[in-house]
């Protein structure tokens, strides 16, 4: 054996327990050490094949292998990295049900109800334009309270505490109408005289001397929803407003009224049917003993009490 073939022999020998510490590709966390791992392994590999070919390859074609023996290493390289990489890449998987669907977005925007504007009955109360209809208001809201507070105390019905309920201007009210009128439930608490002479569609009515006495129809409370917003109409918006507390008392979450009333929403040319008049002669009510008002053959106003009885009568 030649000395070549000795050294060859021991270089060998001395370089394999170098190459089989090294450690196997699936134990290495990064691409770059497992890149010098296959670096470590090709060097001892073209090293070896290096030395055993040049014994038997005259000097000239020395050149050619090193160009053959750097392409072959430079493509093995490549396709590795190649592979490691994508094995690295995590793999981002999005279930179906994430997705959300057309139908999905449609049930979740019909679950949403309408949002009104929170302001207290002096906020609403306020926003009149003329300072005569606001004293005038104030005023009687705060009769209308003592009152309904009055006939609950005479039957025992529970006192509770008047809250603030989202309300809606008729501009406002008139959008949803037109947008999404399926979300909400009109309920009129006139009486129904006044309701003969103009209103709106709505889907119910109820008397507001029930609601005071906490006694809801069975046909009524089988029409209220609770996953619709239940706007309770009035004519000053008053009434809507304690009718609505006591919606909520009775344990319908989801209400709200009308700023200013039927009467706002018809004084802004909103559609109604009917004709907002409420002038009545004298002669009209001949129950009326009222001998100065059938002289007088002029116009009559009247107040209604909660239970819908004739409180007071004015000449106008």
């Amino acid at each position: 054996m030649g000395l070549k073939k000795t050294l060859f022999i021991i270089c060998i020998s001395l370089i394999s327990p170098i190459a089989h510490a090294i450690p196997p590709p699936d134990a290495l966390i990064s691409i770059w050490q497992s890149t010098l791992q296959l670096l470590g392994v090709v060097s001892v590999f073209l090293v070896g094949f290096y030395y055993s070919l040049r014994q038997y390859l005259s000097a000239w074609k020395m050149p050619l292998l090193g160009f053959l023996v750097i392409a072959l290493a430079s493509s093995g390289a490549y396709f590795f990295l190649n592979k490691q990489t994508a094995k690295a890449a995590p793999v981002t998987t999005t279930s179906l049900s994430d997705i959300p669907t057309l139908t999905q977005n449609k049930v979740s925007e019909k679950n949403t109800l309408i949002q009104g504007e929170r302001l207290s009955i002096e906020a609403v109360i306020a926003r009149e334009p003329d300072e005569q209809t606001r004293v005038w208001k104030l005023k009687t809201y705060k009769e209308m309270q003592s009152e309904m507070i009055a006939i609950r105390k005479q039957k025992k019905l529970p006192a509770f505490t008047m809250k603030t309920i989202p309300s809606f201007t008729p501009q406002a009210l008139n959008q949803h109408l037109k947008k999404s009128p399926e979300k909400l439930f009109l309920l009129d608490v006139r009486a129904a005289y006044e309701r003969k002479k103009f209103s709106i569609n709505h889907q119910s009515e109820v008397h507001y001397g029930d609601l005071i006495h906490s006694t809801l129809p069975d046909k009524i409370s089988q029409l209220l929803p609770k996953d619709k917003l239940i706007l309770v109409l009035c004519h000053s918006g008053l009434r809507g407003y304690i009718a609505a507390n006591l919606l909520r008392q009775l344990g319908y979450e989801n209400v709200a009224f009308l700023q200013g009333g039927l009467a706002a929403w018809s004084q802004q040319k909103l559609p109604v049917k009917g004709q907002e008049d409420y002038s009545l002669s004298a002669s009209s009510y001949p129950v009326f003993s009222d001998k100065k008002a059938y002289e007088s053959k002029g116009l009559l106003k009247i107040e209604i009490d909660a239970d819908d009885h004739v409180s007071k009568i004015f000449l106008t």
